[in-house]
């Protein structure tokens, strides 16, 4: 597990590390997820859409082994966790049912698309979502394309509303290359192939699938930056929730110049808490987080609150304590 500190304040950290003290500034760290010392119950059916939940177990035995193992393990991010794809970047130009989209001849354009599906974006239901050839999905119906810089994935991001970056910058589809969408009736893929930063430099082929189970997928496959910048993660202005890439290539807030080329990322988000906070809580108490996930999010199984007593060899098999052990979806305020 390796949490690094991020941002302190006006500090940034690049893999926990900065050269700046960060004076009069703290961060807690909680809700850190058991980590299993054998097969992780995270699995992945690749004939399937991905399925996985922040629901903790009713034990601390993993189940079987899963039958597509992450290549790199969850990562949290406020609402959201990430794992590794469960599947590569493909092309869906031939793909039956593939459509090229109009903006596939156009420069710093957009085109909304209906989904046969409600998406379900935190607690926005989504039926369509506008594609910007500049590398990225509007989830709020804003036609504002998003050129020409890469746009970080923090709150003090220039750009403010709904978004899925993939390769967010200044992209030219009207150069070469082609943007398909394609319905499968439980997802959609938008897909970037051949596609240029401009004028002209390097190369994008990536795409994103949105499944009906809340799930989301990041794919890259071969391309170049050629030095420009890109960005990719989630971000919701109006949740407050920002998720930016951490695994696939060198991110930092999201924004890379190094093409995470055969790489992926899946993310599983749980709705914003409903109830309004408070602060009231006692701050002496550790934080109380607690709240029922959707299908379609990845497992965590939570810690003890004793330590364990089985062999450290084997699968712990102690119950999770029904209370007390944190989920993700905080129904209060957590308790500081």
């Amino acid at each position: 597990v390796y949490a690094p500190v991020r941002t302190l304040g006006d500090f940034t950290f690049v893999h926990g590390v900065t050269s700046v003290w960060p004076a009069n500034s703290g961060v807690r760290f909680s809700s850190c997820g058991w980590m299993p010392t054998t097969a992780p119950t995270l699995s992945y059916q690749p004939s399937a859409v991905p399925t996985l939940s922040l629901q903790p177990s009713s034990s601390l035995a993993p189940s079987a082994a899963p039958s597509r193992v992450p290549t790199e393990m969850r990562i949290v991010t406020g609402l959201c966790a990430q794992a590794s794809a469960s599947s590569p970047f493909e092309s869906i130009a031939t793909e039956q049912g593939a459509v090229t989209l109009g903006i596939s001849t156009a420069d710093d354009a957009t085109e909304e698309i209906e989904l046969s599906f409600t998406f379900l974006w935190f607690s926005m239901p989504v039926t369509s979502v506008v594609v910007s050839s500049n590398g990225q999905l509007n989830m709020d119906g804003s036609l504002d394309d998003n050129c020409c810089a890469a746009d970080k994935i923090s709150g003090s991001s220039a750009y403010t509303g709904e978004r899925i970056a993939l390769a967010q910058e200044d992209l030219d589809p009207s150069r070469s290359g082609s943007v398909y969408f394609l319905d499968r009736g439980s997802s959609a893929v938008i897909s970037f192939e051949g596609v240029p930063f401009f004028i002209n430099q390097g190369e994008v082929n990536a795409q994103i699938e949105l499944y009906e189970t809340g799930a989301i997928e990041l794919r890259w496959g071969a391309g170049n930056t050629e030095g420009n910048e890109m960005a990719a993660g989630l971000q919701s202005s109006a949740y407050s929730v920002y998720a930016p890439v951490l695994a696939a290539g060198r991110f930092t807030d999201g924004v890379t110049t190094s093409w995470p080329s055969h790489d992926g990322v899946l993310f599983a988000c749980q709705p914003p808490p409903t109830a309004a906070p408070t602060s009231s809580q006692d701050p002496s108490a550790a934080p109380t987080l607690s709240g029922a996930p959707t299908s379609g999010a990845p497992t965590f199984s939570q810690p003890p609150t004793a330590a364990p007593t089985q062999n450290p060899t084997a699968a712990p098999t102690s119950a999770v304590p029904s209370t007390g052990a944190p989920s993700y979806v905080p129904t209060a305020a957590p308790a500081l």
